[in-house]
């Protein structure tokens, strides 16, 4: 009798091990299915293009809410084989499990869908909703998985960076609609008006539609512009610091492994499988991994095989005689 297995379910849809070619072939299924999903949603804004293929549109948006929603099922009913839900409870650990950021991000991708039969939306709408979709290549990717990460660590450094951000623009807004209600009262009506200008060129992007014509708008506008530099550079310089960390760490700890799974500075086959599923895991290139991998053989120090006193081989582990 067919009986379907809940932990190998879980396995097939978890990010491939590399020997597990069915869950490898998943990935990849996915991968391209929510890719050709984005690109679909990019040619049906083309009206000429969408008004053409409309039907076939349809079909493989049907077709991919099918698998979406199949998929999300599994996944749930699955989901109690991770072992940050397993002591749980069936239900307590599903619900749990439901409310990860993956999870959410998946009920995103087919959600809209059904929703259109509920509520009027508009078709702009649901074409940016099903953007969303792309979302879910974090799952399979691990570079998009390396920035979340990122940014959930350096949350608090960036909110505060905002936030004195956002007070420098209602402190610009304030005084450039001071200085240019005046001189500009259709462009610089109101200060909520003036964060408009504020906004273009603390972030120094200057479109030019709307300037200070009065001399100390002017003086104003060159004292917001040097300020803006520095501010719009800082969430990039923790941005780039929180990378360096975040690599650095992977690193440090896939050589840490490396250094433990030695035996007589050499590696076995089973240890050598067992690192590449945590290069993985670490979203570590192959050639980092060598690279780190050569190095660490390179200063392991290799236990005399015989007594440097009377020139004996050793039987067993030397550490003991």
């Amino acid at each position: 009798m067919f009986s379907i297995n809940r932990q190998r379910i879980h396995e097939i849809l978890d990010i491939a091990k590399p020997n597990d070619q069915m869950s490898r072939w998943f990935d990849i299924f996915m991968f391209t299915l929510i890719s050709l999903n984005v690109l679909a949603v990019v040619l049906e804004s083309v009206n000429s293009i969408g008004h053409r293929f409309e039907g076939a549109f349809r079909v493989f948006e049907i077709f991919s809410v099918g698998v979406f929603v199949i998929e999300y099922l599994l996944r749930i009913w699955a989901g109690t084989e991770d072992s940050r839900f397993k002591e749980m409870g069936a239900l307590k650990g599903r619900l749990r499990y439901a409310m990860t950021p993956l999870l959410l991000i998946d009920l995103m991708a087919f959600l809209p869908f059904f929703l259109q039969f509920i509520v009027p939306i508009d078709l702009r709408f649901m074409r940016a909703m099903r953007l969303f979709r792309i979302l879910r290549l974090t799952r399979y990717n691990p570079a998009m998985a390396l920035m979340l990460k990122v940014l959930k660590h350096e949350a608090p450094a960036m909110l505060s960076s905002i936030y004195i951000m956002g007070i420098l623009i209602v402190v610009a807004s304030s005084f450039i609609y001071l200085f240019e209600q005046h001189a500009q009262p259709d462009k610089f009506s109101s200060i909520p008006e003036a964060m408009y200008w504020s906004i273009i060129t603390m972030t120094t992007v200057g479109f030019g539609d709307v300037t200070p014509v009065s001399g100390m708008g002017k003086v104003f506008a060159g004292l917001v512009a040097v300020l803006g530099v520095g501010m719009v550079a800082l969430p990039a310089g923790l941005l780039a610091s929180g990378f360096a960390t975040e690599i650095g760490g992977r690193r440090a700890r896939y050589r840490r492994l490396v250094e433990q799974a030695m035996r007589n500075g050499a590696l076995d086959q089973g240890a050598m499988n067992l690192l590449a599923t945590i290069r993985e895991d670490l979203g570590l290139s192959d050639l980092e991994a060598r690279e780190i991998t050569d190095d660490a053989l390179g200063e392991a120090v290799v236990p005399p095989r015989s007594c440097p006193a009377c020139g004996h081989d050793w039987i067993g582990d030397p550490t003991n005689q």
